[in-house]
């Protein structure tokens, strides 16, 4: 069963987020909020608890019951889906082999939904309640939706003239020496070719008309590789440590997923830029390579390098990236 407004826009999610909402002081449910925080590795869905103002905002634009909490909740694409259709469409999008467990819509929603109420209007007497609503732990608060993001900051496609922008940022960055492999003294031309000419696209992060950060995103190589992307991102030095590298990190494999990539890989990350190493494994990276002191340091020295890499589809879904067509056995654009 499902409810919408395919036309309105669902407070504090963006374009193409889906969240569920479930009940915080639930046992049974919050089990299934940490379940969905495990095994959904692509990150295809946003989190929060019924009790809290996001999760009452989106119970308000619904028009549904604001105090009595019934059901889990799924809004995808301007719509609300709840009880069995939530739990199966939720399912569906989690890597193999949970969509396996989607036969059961076959089950009339009348079947499903009868045996949902009867554990829904049991699950405090069944499982226990807590006092009061569960916290997300500090690693995992980006998956949940906030009031406290800030409504103006967007990540955009960039324009050509976002480069008056861009340039600080990337001279800052590059000029240090500490963290991508391109010569400190790169031009102001040279960097744009690098950051504007050579990517397949291009995104800045803006705040009220000031951007914060970029990221470039392209074929990792050519042919038989160029299912896999790779992708650099730049966080001027006023907005580190708000989030920023993260969000881009997760938007940037959302845009990879749409352009038909199956994996993103890291090619050059100095071992030294430990900040880094620990985001990218936290995003769901993993280190797949070690190159020993292939990275020249400014004042570390020849420090390694690392590969890191992630799987972007389920390892049996078969996709070619977008506007990619073979023509007598050669990958062309």
């Amino acid at each position: 069963m499902s409810k919408g407004k395919r036309n309105a826009t669902v407070p504090y999610l963006q374009e193409g987020e889906r969240v569920v909402l479930f009940d915080g002081v639930c046992r049974l449910c919050s089990f299934w909020a940490r379940f969905l925080l495990k095994f959904d590795r692509h990150r295809r869905l946003k989190l929060a608890t019924v009790q809290s103002e996001e999760g009452q905002a989106i119970l308000s634009f619904f028009a549904m019951p604001l105090d009595e909490y019934e059901t889990l909740l799924l809004v995808e694409s301007g719509q609300m889906y709840v009880k069995s259709d939530a739990i199966l469409r939720i399912l569906k999008l989690l890597p193999f082999p949970w969509p396996a467990l989607s036969c059961f819509r076959l089950i009339p929603p009348s079947v499903r939904d009868w045996i949902y109420d009867r554990v829904a209007r049991n699950r405090y007497r069944l499982f226990g309640k807590q006092l009061e609503c569960a916290l997300p732990r500090a690693e995992d608060r980006a998956r949940f939706i906030s009031k406290k993001k800030s409504p103006e900051m967007e990540i955009r496609k960039a324009l050509p003239t976002d480069f008056e922008q861009i340039w600080p940022i990337f001279f800052q960055v590059v000029s240090a020496g500490d963290t991508y492999a391109y010569a400190p003294d790169t031009s102001r031309d040279q960097a744009y070719k690098i950051w504007m000419d050579v990517p397949r696209k291009t995104y800045v992060c803006e705040e009220a008309g000031e951007i914060l950060g970029t990221y470039y995103l392209k074929t990792n190589q050519a042919g038989p590789g160029s299912h896999v992307c790779n992708c650099g991102y730049m966080v001027a030095a006023s907005a580190r440590g708000r989030g920023l590298a993260s969000a881009m990190c997760e938007h940037s494999q959302d845009v990879a997923r749409e352009l038909g990539y199956r994996a993103m890989q890291f090619n050059f990350v100095a071992s030294t830029n430990q900040g880094a190493v620990r985001l990218w494994k936290k995003l769901g990276f993993d280190e797949v390579g070690r190159l020993p002191g292939a990275f020249n340091h400014p004042t570390a020295g020849f420090v390694d390098a690392l590969v890191m890499y992630k799987t972007l589809v389920d390892r049996n879904e078969q996709v070619m990236p977008k506007e990619l067509v073979t023509v007598n056995g050669v990958y062309e654009r």
